[in-house]
């Protein structure tokens, strides 16, 4: 009788999944490959095109920016890892080591750009000196190979940045890139795992060109300070089930090295912070679930992704979810009143 319940409970979930990822290959991914952008936009020439005219699918994304296209260049032509980041979420390329800061202000030194010159996406030597480059890699740092300031400028291997002009002095910021041609099983690949993230990684790009060109300010520091307080909400009940018998400490160990791993390598306290919580939240979930863990971490994938693709802010978002989900732990905890020992359930996640 249990085996069948188990089997039961397997083939709801996976058809649940089957279903998730259905609804991501019908309308999530058109949506996402097509961010704010018009049926005629998707149809136009933009230049770099002819950089790759046979390819497997392109990218459209775009948004109305209020203030002209001198205004919206002057902060895009900013980017790369050694001049003004790339305004996304810091936090999670810092994960991988990229030592990336996003600038708030507009620096004179950072406004030349050049044809040839290569944007750097990673440090020279990415990461902690272990794989030193002599010469930038055009995977890792694409060089400039159009450029018309302030109408256009494009990165090869990445896309054209256009500023096109708007009748009323706003500006059209559009991002247009391609893919080049692959096998069935990496285009599979590509559009579960590398389309996903650099969509929400470039849609937050524009987002804070928009809100930089505007003179709009960032989220203030007080709601980060919030959202931090639920990242180490989660991780308190994550160390309460791993700790819960003496030889799981060792997994401690392991999140605590990659937390000083990413500090050291970046010295971005948030990353480390969002790092330190994903590992002790994959662990202790597993600890939980046991012979589910896949099941755990097909749904925290989900999760995480649809927060990525919903939320304006991303740590925000992640911050003020479990620290709700903290709040109503302990409120179960009390409610229950387990004792000390027993009160590190993930199921209290």
């Amino acid at each position: 009788m249990e085996k069948k319940r188990r089997a039961l409970s397997t083939l709801v979930f996976l058809l649940v999944f089957a279903a998730v990822i259905s609804f991501y290959f019908a309308w999530g991914r058109p949506w996402l490959l097509h961010w704010g952008s018009t049926p005629q936009e998707r149809a136009a020439v933009f230049p770099g095109d002819e950089e790759l005219p046979g390819y497997a699918y392109q990218t459209t994304r775009a948004l109305d920016v209020n203030a002209p296209p001198e205004q919206a260049w002057a902060w895009q032509a900013q980017i790369g890892q050694d001049r003004g980041g790339f305004y996304s979420y810091h936090w999670l390329e810092n994960l991988f080591l990229a030592n990336i800061r996003n600038t708030e202000s507009i620096r004179p030194e950072w406004q030349e750009l050049r044809l040839g010159m290569p944007v750097l996406l990673t440090p020279q030597d990415y990461p902690l000196g272990l794989f030193r480059r002599q010469e930038p890699s055009p995977r890792l740092a694409p060089p400039v190979s159009r450029l018309d300031k302030p109408k256009h400028f494009v990165l090869r291997g990445w896309g054209s940045f256009n500023f096109i002009p708007l009748a009323d002095g706003r500006t059209r910021l559009l991002l247009r890139g391609r893919v080049p041609p692959m096998g069935r099983w990496d285009l599979l690949r590509q559009a579960l795992t590398f389309d996903t993230i650099h969509f929400v990684m470039e849609r937050q790009m524009m987002r804070n060109v928009k809100r930089l060109a505007e003179g709009r300010p960032a989220a203030p520091w007080w709601l980060n300070f919030i959202a931090g307080l639920g990242f180490v909400a989660a991780c308190d009940l994550a160390l309460r089930r791993i700790l819960a018998r003496r030889r799981r400490w060792p997994w401690v160990v392991f999140a605590a090295a990659y937390l000083l791993l990413v500090l050291l390598a970046t010295r971005d306290a948030q990353a480390a912070l969002v790092g330190f919580t994903a590992v002790l939240l994959i662990v202790a979930g597993v600890i939980r679930f046991r012979g589910w863990w896949w099941a755990y971490i097909l749904g925290m994938w989900v999760y995480a992704h649809l927060v990525l693709f919903l939320a304006a802010d991303a740590y925000v978002a992640f911050g003020l979810l479990f620290l709700a989900a903290g709040l109503f732990s302990l409120q179960r905890i009390k409610k229950r009143g387990i004792p000390e020992g027993r009160q590190g359930s993930t199921s209290d996640v």
